[in-house]
């Protein structure tokens, strides 16, 4: 009976509740850097307010990204701070962990390194922020400098 006990709290609480959750709103922009187009960063946006998600996308060729909040397309509305990263190992080739590479090991081994400048891609240094409404009305567009 234990076992039949614990087995039904374990289903309980592993049923999630029909709510959707915090309403997503899309968002797409381009990235440059020195006035070309970034491919192959990720952009993350971290939420300034307490008990929000950030989201994150990466850029192709183009520089182009669209932000996902976990697996939804799209991000909460509010405010955030915007980092940008590109590693790349020793070649100059960009490093992903969609690769199957395991990227903080080969930056510790100096096989690869941070590509952007750390007033972009360190949360604690950037000075790049976003403030999202619910209708963004422009993309965004991030112009970096390797300077």
């Amino acid at each position: 009976m234990r076992w039949f006990s614990l087995l039904l709290v374990l289903l309980t609480v592993g049923c999630g509740s029909s709510e959707k959750g915090p309403e997503l709103v899309p968002y797409s922009g381009i990235v440059s850097l020195d006035g070309q187009p970034l491919p192959d960063a990720v952009i993350t946006f971290h939420p300034q307010e307490a008990g929000k998600n950030g989201a994150f996308g990466q850029t192709n060729e183009s520089g182009e990204f669209t932000l996902t909040s976990g697996k939804k397309p799209g991000i909460i509305p509010g405010s955030y701070k915007v980092t940008i990263s590109r590693i790349v190992a020793k070649d100059g080739a960009s490093v992903s962990p969609e690769e199957g590479m395991d990227i903080e090991q080969l930056m510790m081994s100096g096989q690869a390194s941070e590509s952007i400048p750390e007033k972009y891609s360190s949360p604690q240094q950037t000075q790049l922020t976003a403030d999202i409404t619910e209708s963004p009305d422009t993309p965004p567009s991030f112009e970096l400098t390797s300077s």
